[in-house]
């Protein structure tokens, strides 16, 4: 029998009662698990949910969690705002509680709040919110071990711990939201207090330095504002000289630094910032050196390829022209007997070449490479593990991408030189040969390949070649127009393929008055329809 909203409100008044609370939280815990989204809103609204609260006022640390397992629910279907003009003093008290588990429930809430509207951000953006974000991020307050121990509480020490390090990503996620905004940038001014507690916090381990290189990063990745703000903090130096530092150095610690550099590499102010500073010069230095190590090239190479791979993205030409050692080092990586190795220089290889300047850039300076590495591309969509399968389908598609304005005459021969370069004509091979090799990977039973090879095919469908291929390669239309008891993901890719089929200007110079009408009668029955005749279509599911 469903429980009453009555019956709700009588048990959180009886939490007044502390004998009982342990009970009546066990009770309310598994009662509002079994309510719908609907239901759980409406029992919300009547509930003072302050009782609750009350209970996190113990030592008893499994009341403390049921009190949270109870709250979480709750307090996630009130809206941002309501939320925060009824409960902001005692959840801003209770980021100060040692519960590792209530202290991430109320960040994650503050989250949602932030995201909400930039209005209720600045209202939590108070300096002694922020010191106590700061020090969750550092791993929570610092307590001594409690005297006397037993061993059996290792479990709940391990419980603690992944808590801890709950709170702590939601501590760096509240923080990087409240940084961007404007007086969130005004708080992180030199010798602030916050400056001196991140320094404080970091020094404890690199794992919370590296948290806080993280959340200075997302800042200054978010505006030329943000950037200043943190250029000037001066922890910006001080990732960058490990990033770049040589001889004896902590391989993982430099990995991180060479990610977070690439994640401020992204926008073009931070690229610029980076050119500014020589960053990518010593970067290429090393790259040219990498080998040499062993271990630098299992855990620094594929860092190094996707930072050089991000700025590549933004300045093709110059990059690859500048400096030569990234080019050369990405091409070699493709023979790698490492798996992963090969992702990581398939996919920067793909990324460089994502914008039309990228494909014109790897085509003219690097053509024989490149169709070196098509070859590769196309026997590695078929030996690599499925996820790399996947990766190599979604590379391929975005060399193919052209936008409508970028489709003249050269790029539109680079991308069909490159996508028939991938199966090259062999003795007893088709001119379909790569087309035939993408449509394989659709018939195969394996949504995620299914989807990336029909992404493949959404590409090329919007260029004349692409076109001219779908038309003339057997059984490639009939594939692409029809549906085989294939799930609804792989019905609207298919359906997506069509109708921008259709949607081109160009197909009907391409597709004969019978494939066109086909495709016509494909599209107008939607992604839930099927073809039973040449202009006839039923809907799945009627009678």
């Amino acid at each position: 029998m469903a429980l009453s909203e009555q019956w709700f409100f009588e048990r959180v008044n009886q939490l007044s009662n502390e004998s009982k609370r342990s009970e009546l939280l066990s009770e309310l815990k598994t009662a509002i698990f079994s309510l719908n989204s609907s239901k759980l809103q409406s029992v919300t609204r009547g509930l003072p949910l302050d009782l609750i609260f009350d209970c996190l006022n113990s030592s008893d640390r499994n009341q403390i969690n049921d009190a949270c397992d109870v709250l979480y629910p709750l307090l996630s279907t009130i809206e941002p705002t309501c939320l925060l003009n009824e409960y902001e003093k005692v959840i801003t008290r209770a980021l100060g509680h040692p519960s590792p588990k209530l202290r991430g429930l109320v960040l994650k809430e503050l989250c949602r709040v932030v995201r909400h509207s930039p209005q209720l951000a600045e209202r939590i953006c108070q300096e002694d919110i922020f010191l106590t974000i700061i020090e969750t991020i550092g791993g929570g307050p610092v307590s001594s071990q409690e005297p006397g121990k037993e061993q059996n509480a290792i479990n709940d020490d391990e419980e603690e711990e992944q808590n801890e390090a709950s709170a702590g990503r939601a501590a760096v996620n509240l923080m990087c939201a409240l940084g961007c905004t404007p007086r969130g940038l005004a708080l992180f001014s030199v010798g602030s207090v916050l400056l001196d507690a991140i320094m404080e916090q970091s020094n404890r381990s690199d794992v919370i330095r590296y948290r806080f290189y993280e959340v200075l990063v997302e800042i200054a990745s978010s505006s030329p504002e943000g950037l200043s703000a943190v250029v000037d903090t001066r922890f910006l130096l001080l990732m960058m000289k490990e990033a770049m530092a040589e001889g004896s150095v902590d391989i993982l610690t430099q990995a991180n630094a060479l990610q977070l550099l690439g994640k401020l590499a992204s926008p073009e102010h931070g690229a610029h910032y980076i050119d500014e500073m020589g960053v990518a010069e010593a970067l290429a230095r090393k790259l040219a050196r990498v080998n040499e190590d062993l271990l630098s090239c299992s855990f620094v190479l594929p860092e190094l390829l996707k930072f050089f791979g991000v700025i590549g993205h933004i300045r093709p030409h110059e990059v690859l022209s500048t400096y030569p050692a990234f080019p050369a080092t990405l091409f070699d990586t493709l023979s790698s007997s490492d798996v992963c190795m090969i992702g990581v220089a398939m996919e920067t290889v793909c990324y460089v070449g994502m914008t039309a300047k990228g494909k014109q850039a790897l085509y003219s300076q690097y053509g024989k490479q490149m169709a070196k590495f098509m070859r590769r591309l196309g026997e590695l969509i078929v030996i690599l593990p499925t996820p790399l399968r996947v990766s190599a389908l979604n590379g391929l598609s975005s060399l193919m991408t052209l936008k409508a304005e970028e489709q003249d005459k050269e790029l539109l021969a680079i991308t069909q030189r490159w996508f028939d370069g991938m199966s090259p004509t062999k003795l007893g091979s088709t001119q379909w040969a790569s087309a035939e090799l993408v449509a394989s990977i659709c018939r195969q039973p394996f949504t995620e390949l299914q989807l990336a090879a029909l992404q493949v095919f959404l590409s090329i469908s919007v260029l004349p070649w692409g076109q001219r291929l779908i038309a003339t390669c057997p059984g490639l239309l009939e594939l692409l127009t029809s549906y085989d008891n294939e799930e609804g993901k792989v019905r609207e890719s298919k359906y997506a393929v069509s109708k921008a089929l259709l949607g081109s200007p160009s197909t009907t110079n391409s597709l004969s008055e019978s494939q066109m009408l086909r495709l016509e009668t494909f599209v107008r029955a939607g992604p839930h329809g099927r073809l039973i005749g040449p202009s006839e279509v039923a809907v799945d599911g009627s009678s």
